[in-house]
């Protein structure tokens, strides 16, 4: 936000405050009020933001197989000559076009999936 988006903010508050019947010959206490609250409100927006949750795995693709698989948890280790495999054992298949480049020789590659609740609206 922005130091103009803040005055504005402040004015159409200040504004209902009048409204509301507020003492216009004492602002002060407006503005004491008004920057504590928004300060608060900041905070809310702050952890609603870091309120995503985060997955962390593998990303691997086993022999002949056309789709990518995250493996959730600890690197995964070849089962053989067909699958990746680790101690949890829960995954997640991606479509075919992610990771082009990512074939039964490569290595696993750590990665992160942000899940974001969706806004309303």
């Amino acid at each position: 936000m922005t130091q103009q988006d803040y005055e504005q903010k402040r004015r159409e508050c200040w504004e209902e405050y009048i409204e509301l019947g507020g003492l216009e010959d004492d602002p002060s206490l407006f503005n004491r009020v008004f920057r504590r609250v928004f300060a608060l409100g900041m905070q809310v927006t702050k952890q609603e933001k870091s309120a995503d949750t985060v997955i962390q795995g593998w990303v691997c693709r086993d022999n002949n197989s056309p789709n990518a698989h995250v493996l959730i948890g600890d690197k995964p280790k070849r089962n053989g000559v067909n699958f990746w495999e680790n101690k949890s054992a829960d995954y997640i298949t991606l479509p075919t076009e992610l990771f082009p480049d990512l074939t039964w020789e490569s290595e696993p590659q750590k990665v992160e999936i942000i899940i974001k609740r969706k806004k309303n609206g």
